[in-house]
């Protein structure tokens, strides 16, 4: 009998404006949780938040 395997692939970086759905935060608080872990990353006019900076930042809260 075959057993079917999912994988999920988590992304490294989401686009600022993605982080909302992502997270499901809204975007103010998502920039400024993120500022706070510092896991934004700009490259050129692009904003960028690094997923797993941000989600070991957000357990803190959880705990």
């Amino acid at each position: 009998m075959e057993k079917n395997v999912v994988y999920v692939v988590k992304p490294l970086f989401i686009k600022c404006k993605d982080g909302p759905t992502y997270f499901g935060l809204c975007p103010a608080t998502l920039k400024q949780r993120a500022a706070e872990a510092q896991a934004i990353h700009k490259v050129g006019k692009t904003v960028l938040v690094k997923v797993s900076t941000l989600e070991k930042y957000l357990d803190l809260f959880i705990e």
